[in-house]
């Protein structure tokens, strides 16, 4: 026989196994289903056979269909913050603007101020598009969610 080493999992492999036991709970929880009703159909008959032969392939789809939907669930919640992390970022930067233009309106409000809060709202205008941006390469794949953890423009 041969010795089998353990190597790390990495990539695709590591989301499988993020939860590989219970998994494989529910994937042996199928199988053995499946075997009992092979033998309420009965062992010695052609179904029961056939049902009892095909217990392992049960629980290897069960396991990996499990697998695949606790993936799709985080994917899914996943998109879902990242979409109200946008919604976050453009209402902040809306109610920003509009304090900004309500002191740039304001006839008491100085000339010096009215420069600094013009080169504001240029700046809350670049770090509102490099925010979309972003929030799109996430939503798209193309950037990892991390990404979108800081909410101001670095440039």
């Amino acid at each position: 026989m041969t010795e089998a080493t353990a190597e790390p999992v990495t990539g695709v492999d590591a989301a499988t196994t993020s939860n590989s036991a219970l998994t494989n709970w529910a994937g042996i929880g199928a199988g053995v289903g499946q075997v009992l009703i092979a033998e309420w159909v009965g062992l010695g008959t052609p179904a029961g056979k056939v049902l009892v032969m095909m217990g392992p392939v049960v629980t290897h789809v069960s396991r990996n269909t499990f697998v695949w939907l606790q993936q799709w669930a985080e994917q899914f919640n996943e998109r879902r913050e990242t979409a109200a992390k946008a919604t976050r970022a453009q209402a902040a930067v809306a109610r920003a603007r509009e304090t900004l233009e309500r002191e740039l309106k304001n006839p008491h409000t100085s000339a010096e101020y009215k420069e600094k809060i013009r080169k504001d709202l240029e700046e809350l205008n670049g770090t509102e598009v490099a925010t979309l941006v972003r929030h799109a390469k996430v939503a798209l794949g193309v950037a990892p969610p991390s990404s979108t953890s800081s909410q101001t423009n670095t440039a």
